[in-house]
């Protein structure tokens, strides 16, 4: 009988402390991801980065610094919305 009593009370307050634990646990996360949470919302759903290469260096060639070559934007042809005869 005893026995059945100790060991009750020894499971009984391993739950308590377990529970106790994740409930801690739980606590202290919810608290780091609300920031982040406030991070995705102020953060646009799409980005856009542009970026040019001016030079690079090859490292086969002792080094040798070679300029890429300038090219300037063209614009897109307009476009036709006019039926074309098929091929």
């Amino acid at each position: 009988m005893m026995l059945s009593l100790a060991l009750t009370l020894s499971f009984v307050s391993s739950a308590l402390f377990a529970a106790a634990v994740i409930a801690v646990s739980l606590r202290h996360a919810v608290q780091q991801i609300a920031p982040l949470r406030r991070a995705v919302t102020a953060c646009p759903q799409v980005r856009e980065f542009r970026y040019r290469l001016i030079e690079t260096t090859v490292l086969n060639d002792d080094g040798k610094v070679v300029t890429l070559p300038v090219r300037q934007n063209r614009a897109a042809p307009a476009r036709r919305d006019e039926l074309r005869a098929a091929a």
